[in-house]
């Protein structure tokens, strides 16, 4: 004959089935709603689209560098918000897709925007109005900049010498810049010399005295200045 289990037992043994049956739905629960391993899909192309290295202009301005693009069936280019970031284009909210962890958004999406591409060069050309454009702000209230000091006296000399011997002749020569700076300005002259057995001849260049007003953005300079002759000097 059984013998009955005390109501305790039956307690405890329904408690621990009931766990159990938790355990298991939600197990099921989350390997069902588990996530797809984003990683891995970002890099593979959506069906449809191709990769495109192209150089760019933006508003007839050439970019240093081409940029990796995405190109649909249809023609339409998507474009990185790390590129768009870089020519300073507002990034909106639209449909965009994910590649090698960049997000791509499409240009036809930029109102106003007119994109054009030069598939024998592989260029974009991108005409866009100023509103799709981060603004700049210039602060005209903003405090001036610290006036630079006048520096204290002090001076340098270069120069450069040169000999040479051919048989029994002997030349020497060697060019020199001498400057000398302070709180009137910057003094600096030029000059080269030859020595031989017969002579010694020493000829002066140029000889210019700058004076720098940076308060002003100004520069005044006095003395012996060289410059392109132009169309009528050749």
């Amino acid at each position: 004959m059984p013998v009955p289990f005390p109501p305790m037992l039956y307690s405890i043994r329904f408690s621990r089935l009931l766990f159990l049956g938790y355990a298991i739905v939600l197990s099921a629960l989350s390997r069902g709603a588990e996530l797809p391993d984003l990683s891995q899909s970002a890099g593979e192309l959506p069906p449809g689209f191709a990769v495109a290295i192209l150089a760019v202009t933006v508003n007839r301005e050439a970019q240093d560098e081409p940029i990796v693009a995405l190109r649909d069936g249809t023609g339409r280019v998507f474009v990185s918000t790390t590129d768009l970031i870089r020519w300073r284009l507002r990034i909106i909210a639209t449909n965009s897709i994910v590649y090698h962890a960049e997000r791509y958004v499409p240009l036809a999406a930029f109102d106003g925007l007119v994109e054009a591409i030069d598939e024998q060069a592989q260029r974009l050309t991108i005409t866009a109005p100023s509103s799709l454009f981060g603004a700049t702000e210039i602060d005209a209230l903003a405090r001036a900049g610290p006036t630079p000091q006048r520096s204290a006296v002090g001076g340098f000399l270069n120069y450069t010498l040169l000999a040479t011997r051919s048989e029994s002749d002997t030349t020497t020569g060697g060019s020199f810049e001498l400057g000398v700076f302070g709180r009137l300005g910057t003094f600096t002259s030029t000059a080269v010399a030859t020595t031989t057995a017969t002579a010694t001849k020493l000829t002066r260049l140029e000889s210019t005295w700058t004076y720098a007003m940076p308060d002003r953005l100004s520069t005044v300079r006095a003395g012996d200045v060289v410059s392109r002759p132009g169309a009528w000097g050749n």
